[in-house]
Parts: structure tokens; sequence; C-alpha cells
């Protein structure tokens, strides 16, 4: 048997079918390297097996050339909501590309109006900005109170609206606020407070009204009289009673006479009754003649005799038919003479007077004052009054009584007290002043340096506001920093927001 040696291969088909492989082996490698950094896995020993198994056979690594030249698919854009935005109104873009509708707001707020975007808000305006100093205001967002008003001041009591200012007026006086309170300085000509209330003024006419006639408790009350005015102060008899006329022409004793009964001024005055074999008499307003012992009188005809004892009868006081009546008073017959037995309640004869019977109110009298004789004093800075029988006081002007002690009346000055500035207990603020001042009821006091007073209201917490810091009130009062700016050493400083 014939044995042929080993065949050698040909040296040109060695050279042709080396770089058929190389190329085959790279074309494997890119494919396995692709899909090694798309899945995230190590790609070393891939390379490795790609490149075997390409050698090994065509067929595989092409087929893996193949798959490894598709793309990747992308995931799909999921929309974001609005609340995963962060937004509660307005258009916003969902980060998909589409512009998304999240809603109004409810008036008065608005989409951004707080000053965050995307959210519902308001800015209200301030008191400044609509002009107002005091009480409840629309600041467009709601309302607001701009402050109170220092006393005697209320919230447009000027008459300016949401302003603080003061009217004050009382009745028939001259008139003054007075820690928030109308006050008498002094009752109008021919008036007077005769009830010591300060409320309804000098209520009382001391000019012309019969029950108090140029002063309180002053009551025209005259004898016997049908009408008696009060002119300019003074009582002025105007009518007598029936069968009683003026014969003295004493204004104070009134109709003292009887011309009924007096045999002296019989019918009218200064007719006297002759003697006529008797004692003279006046019956009715006609002389006739007695001849009754002293002190005793015919004076009742149906009666015989001087039956009347005319020493201390009250129908019949020293002559017939002479009443005894006195006003304010129960009146007694005294040898012949009318008097005052007693004074009816709340009156008394303290001028000693028969005549006028009991003349005095002696519950608004200053002089006699719950009984006669009792006069009220007068205190320090003090107006005395008699109300309802006892001596009360009332403070002028610009005085009152803070100690609540009689004895030294109204012993505080309100005007200048600045522990009692414009009021008792109404003490002006220490807070950064240089000296607590009062004023005419207000508190002024000066504020110490780099301080001020920018709400106005020195009483209640003095100079409250540091200028060199404040940004609403940088160097004085109503001085903002705008924008961003910042008050350093009384000066608006840093750089604006725009």
């Amino acid at each position: 048997m014939h044995h042929e040696g080993p065949r050698k291969q040909s040296p040109n088909g060695q050279r042709w079918l080396t770089p058929i492989v190389l190329a085959l082996g790279w074309l494997v490698l890119a494919s396995l390297a692709a899909c090694g950094s798309s899945s995230g896995q190590p790609q070393a020993s891939g390379v490795d097996a790609s490149v075997d198994d390409g050698a090994a056979g065509g067929d595989t690594g092409q087929a893996d050339v193949a798959s490894s030249g598709d793309a990747p698919e992308e995931a799909p854009c999921v929309p974001k909501t609005c609340a995963q935005l962060g937004a509660s109104c307005g258009a916003v873009e969902d980060t998909c590309g589409n512009v998304i509708d999240c809603g109004d707001c409810e008036a008065p707020n608005t989409c951004g109006g707080g000053g965050v975007p995307h959210q519902c808000g308001c800015t209200p305006k301030s008191c400044a900005q609509v002009g107002a100093s005091c009480g409840l205001i629309d600041t467009g967002c709601g309302e607001v109170s701009c402050g109170t008003c220092v006393p005697p001041d209320t919230c447009s009591g000027g008459g300016i609206p949401w302003q603080c200012g003061c009217s004050c007026s009382l009745d028939h006086a001259r008139a003054s606020c007075l820690a928030g309170n109308c006050t008498i300085e002094a009752c109008d000509v021919g008036w007077a407070n005769c009830d010591g209330q300060e409320a309804n003024g000098c209520e009382t006419d001391v000019a012309g009204g019969t029950e108090n006639c140029g002063e309180c408790g002053h009551v025209c009350s005259l004898a016997n009289a049908q009408e008696v005015v009060c002119e300019a102060g003074s009582c002025r008899l105007v009518a007598c009673n029936p069968g009683f006329q003026d014969c003295d022409q004493v204004g104070d004793n009134g109709c003292e006479t009887n011309t009924a009964a007096d045999p002296m001024n019989c019918g009218s005055c200064s007719n006297v009754c002759p003697p006529s074999g008797g004692t003279p008499a006046c019956v009715q307003g006609h002389c006739t003649v007695t001849s009754c012992d002293p002190g005793l009188g015919d004076c009742e005809p149906d009666i015989p005799g001087c039956e009347t004892d005319l020493s201390t009868s009250t129908s019949h006081c020293g002559f017939c038919h002479n009443p005894c009546s006195l006003p304010n008073a129960n009146a007694v017959c005294v040898n012949g003479t009318c008097t005052v037995g007693t004074c009816q309640k709340l009156f008394g004869d303290c001028d000693g007077k028969p005549s006028n019977g009991c003349e005095t109110n002696t519950s608004t009298s200053v002089s006699n004052c719950g009984a006669c004789e009792i006069e009220c004093p007068t205190p320090p800075h003090g107006v005395r009054v008699c109300v309802a029988s006892s001596c009360a006081y009332t403070c002028e002007p610009n005085y009152a009584d803070c100690n609540v002690q009689a004895g030294d009346g109204c012993e505080t000055n309100v005007a200048i007290d600045a522990n009692n500035c414009g009021a008792c207990g109404a003490a002006c603020s220490g807070n950064h002043v240089t000296t607590r001042v009062c004023q005419a009821g207000s508190c002024t006091s000066s504020c110490a340096n780099g301080y001020g007073d920018c709400n106005s209201d020195k009483r209640t917490d003095g100079c409250e506001t540091n200028l060199a810091t404040s940004p609403d009130n940088c160097g004085t009062c109503g001085h903002a920093c705008e924008g961003c700016l910042t008050c350093s050493a009384g000066k608006c400083v840093g750089e604006p927001c725009w």
C-alpha cells in the first residue's frame, strides 16, 4: 500500500484565510461589547467567548453581528401632577412638554398674590396706604385694626374718618375734653350745674327758674302769692292770692297783708278801720267793731261771744279770719303771730323769717346742706355741691382727686403730673425718654437719642422705636427702607431687590 506523506498547505491559502478569520472575530467582539454596555454586565469573558465561537463557526458570528445592530427602546415620559409640582393654581408645565391647569383662587386671594408662584395668596394694603390712623379698615385681604386713639381723642371724633380727633359740647356750658370725657369749665351766665352731673352740662336755669333762682336750691316761695317769677336771678312777686296784698312793698315777704281781715288795711292797703265805740275790726274786707277782750275774737258768727283765742288759732291768728299758711312749713300761731312750727321734708327755715316759711331746700343748698347752717367746704381746686343733702365736690378743669382723700380735695394737676397725665393713674411711659413730661394732660416727653415715638403713644410705651435699626422708621419715624434695603445707624443700606 502506498502512503502519501503529509500534505503541505499552500502558502497562498494561508494568506487569504487569516484576514477573514480576524475580521469575523472583531465583528463578534464589537457586538458583545455593545450588549455588555447596555446590560451593565462585565464584557471581558463575553468578548473571549465570542471570539472563540467566531473562530469555530462562521454562522454563529454572523447572527451575533446582526442582533447587535438594533437600537434599544426608550421608556415613555410620565407627566407630573399639580401636587407633585407643588402648585395649587395657574398653568404649569408637567415636565413632559405639556401645560396643565392647577385651578383658580377664591377672592380676595389671587394666584401668586402672596409672593409665592403658583400658590393662592393675598398682599394686604397697610393702614398708611389707605390713609388711616385708627379703627377697622378693609385692606383688600380682610378687615384689620389701625389702632386706637389717645383720650380724649376718639376715632373719627374730629369729623375726619379713621383719624383721631376730639369734639366736646355740653348744654349751657363752656366745655373741654379731659381723659375721654367732656368736663365743665364754666357755666353760661344764668345757668348752673345743680345736680352735680357733668354729662348733662349746666342743666338748671338760675336766671328764670323759680326752684333755683339766682343759685342752686334757692326756691321762689312767697307768702300768699298767686304768681311768682324769677327774673335775672331774683324772685319777683307778680300777683297775690285773693284777699291778700303786698302792702309793705318788701318783696321777700310776699303778700303779707290780709286785706280781708286786717283793720289797718281793710279791703285794700292803708285802709284803716276807725274806732267806733269799740275795737275796730275788718271782716271780709269790711270794717266792723268788736268789744271782745284782748286776745279773744268773735270770729265765728254762728257761735255767740268771743270764742276764738287769737293768740294761738292757726285759722284766726292775731285777728279773725287770718289763717296761718307758710311755704314748705307746718305753721303755728304764737302770741297772735304766724310762725314756723316744723318744716316739710328737705326744707328748712334757715333765714329765720316766719313770713317766707321754710325757704331753703336743704337737699341742694351748699350753704345749708342737709340742715341749716351746714355749709359745704370748698376743697382745693374743687367746686362744692350739695347732692341729696350731702356735701360733695367736683374738680376744676385739669385737676382730679387721685388719692381719694376728701381732705385735700382735687390735689392732682392732671395737666402736668407725669404719673397722672390727663387722668388719675394715667402715667407717662419712661421707655427711652430723657425725662417724663406731661403738658395739657398729654405725655410730651422728649425721646432719648436714637429713639422715636413712631406710634404717637408716649403714654403707653414712650419712645418705642429704635431709629438706628428699624427698617420701617429708619432715621426718623415713617421713613421706610424700600425693597431689600436694611437700616443701619439710621440709614437705609444694601442693594435693591431689582
